[in-house]
């Protein structure tokens, strides 16, 4: 969740001699002159022998080019496509964000990022990848948001901070931003303010938490402005790609000091230095994610439930040829759903939600707390004490009509689909 934004410590990547292959190079002759097309056997034949493939949905990652191209080959069965939206301009180290696409269907599948490095040798020895969340918080993590930060000036006296010990920079690379906030500014006590002076006026942020990016300055920048309600959330960089243009970096944080969760993000600049593009992914609680498996069996060249329409960012970024021709105003969408709204039709995304936030409790339950941690749990303790009842009752109404739709689910037209399974 935004990791692009979150107080770190300096990362621990080594730097990189340059290969014999660049990467981007490399990543143009695998998966975009083939037309979207992966080789699983070319793929692993540019594999070094002790190269690593870090799939996030997967508890371990899978070693050597005989395992890879296995993988792959589970992954794309024929008539899959992956297409390359953005492509980092990477040596030794870079990325790229994808999507889906099946030969012969409209409508675009599940989308992610990838992040590659090279050996000395130019063969790939360091893979990892994910893939958005088909379950999304959305709404619910918006509320949690929006309640804690109703305490945040009792939570800023609670918990007062050393003044900042980093000195300004101001570069304009992808690279250079990335390395400068995560190991530097960060670090040094900056606080989300200082990634936003980074930020195009059209920047389009997407937090794969949330079906719907957040598309310019002020949109991002209340988003942002949220976050800062929860000090004892840091995340940590651990892999920063090359490239001025485009870069990839992959990243863990810690709640409350305990191990947290994982993820990958991949950052864009315009040709005024600028941050325009964004895209952070979570790495799956639960490994594999038993949405994403599902989908994978019902659709396993798209690999969500249903085809989406391709946004702009799928079909115009660097490597789509340029600006998209005008088109109509689309019609005004329809206001978003209350925060009740979602407990009562999505009691299955409302009781994981309760249980994330359980988990933080949890944690900070078994560890000595300072006062700006107990004003926290208080917090969310009151939030939980007055959702648990709403969704007990959205649950208990709406599990009888959930087990008639399974126990009818084999009708291939008649009956929907549930409403947790709606495409991301």
């Amino acid at each position: 969740m935004a990791a692009f934004v979150l107080l770190s410590l300096p990362s621990s990547l080594a730097l990189i001699a340059s290969p014999a292959v660049r990467c981007d190079s490399l990543m143009r002759s695998l998966f975009i002159e083939p037309k979207g097309v992966v080789s699983p056997a070319a793929v692993a034949a540019e594999c070094s022998a002790a190269v690593e493939w870090n799939d996030m949905d997967l508890d371990e990652p899978v070693r050597g080019p005989a395992a890879v191209q296995a993988l792959l080959e589970s992954k794309f069965p024929e008539g899959s496509l992956l297409k390359v939206e953005r492509l980092s301009d990477g040596g030794a180290s870079g990325g790229f964000t994808w999507h889906r696409e099946a030969s012969g269907e409209d409508g675009t599948g599940l989308r992610g990022v990838t992040y590659v490095e090279l050996d000395e040798a130019g063969k790939i020895r360091y893979v990892q990848e994910g893939a958005e969340p088909l379950f999304k918080l959305d709404k619910l993590l918006e509320a949690l948001l929006l309640g804690a930060n109703k305490n945040k000036d009792a939570l800023a006296a609670a918990a007062a901070k050393p003044p900042p010990t980093y000195e300004r920079e101001t570069p304009n690379t992808a690279e250079g931003i990335v390395r400068y906030l995560w190991e530097v500014a960060y670090p040094g006590g900056a606080t989300p303010a200082e990634a936003l002076t980074f930020f195009a006026d059209d920047i389009r942020y997407e937090d794969f938490n949330y079906y719907e990016p957040f598309v310019g300055l002020d949109k991002v920048s209340a988003y942002i402005g949220l976050l800062e309600v929860f000090p004892d959330f840091v995340f940590i960089p651990e892999r920063i790609s090359q490239g001025e243009k485009g870069c990839c970096l992959t990243w863990r944080c810690e709640v409350n000091g305990e191990k947290g969760p994982a993820g990958i993000s991949y950052n864009e600049v315009d040709a005024a230095g600028k941050v325009c593009f964004a895209r952070d992914i979570p790495a799956p609680g639960i490994k594999p994610p038993p949405f994403s498996t599902l989908a994978a069996q019902l659709s396993p060249r798209l690999r969500t439930f249903r085809p989406r329409a391709a946004a702009p960012s799928m079909l115009f970024g660097r490597l789509g040829g340029g600006a998209p021709p005008p088109a109509p105003p689309p019609p005004p969408p329809p206001p978003p759903p209350t925060v009740l709204e979602t407990l009562t039709t999505r009691p299955t995304r409302a009781a994981m939600a309760l249980a994330w936030v359980g988990f933080s409790v949890y944690v900070a339950a078994f560890r000595r707390a300072s006062a700006s941690q107990r004003a926290v749990h208080r917090t969310v303790q009151h939030s939980l004490r007055s959702a648990r009842l709403a969704t007990w009752n959205a649950l208990r109404a709406r599990t009888a009509s959930h087990l008639l739709h399974l126990r009818y689910s084999h009708l291939p037209s008649s009956t929907p689909l549930l409403p947790c399974m709606q495409p991301g």
